[in-house]
């Protein structure tokens, strides 16, 4: 859907400075806070009625600088919410 592609290009946006570099808790957990802001706007600007997204990170995640992400939301005029699973990683080399 629309919705779906806007609201992961906005993450994957956001996400970008991190990606391919190791990471910390703090700051992933400012990045779910900077996250949880832009969700909130865009669910004003009428993208989804509701947006709920949870990022993860195992050891060897936080390392190579990949994130993933549990996208949650509602698309305008639905009752059923949709979910999304997405990886955030560098590309591949010689891709």
């Amino acid at each position: 859907t629309l919705s779906a592609n806007a609201i992961l290009g906005r993450l994957r946006s956001i996400c970008m400075p991190y990606i391919g570099r190791p990471f910390k808790d703090e700051q992933i957990a400012s990045l779910s806070q900077t996250i949880d802001g832009v969700m909130k706007q865009m669910v004003q600007e009428d993208y989804a009625q509701r947006i709920d997204v949870s990022l993860s990170a195992s050891r060897l995640d936080r390392i190579n600088g990949v994130l993933r992400a549990s996208v949650r939301f509602i698309p305008p005029l639905s009752i059923e919410a949709i979910t999304v699973e997405i990886t955030l990683e560098p590309p591949a080399a010689g891709i």
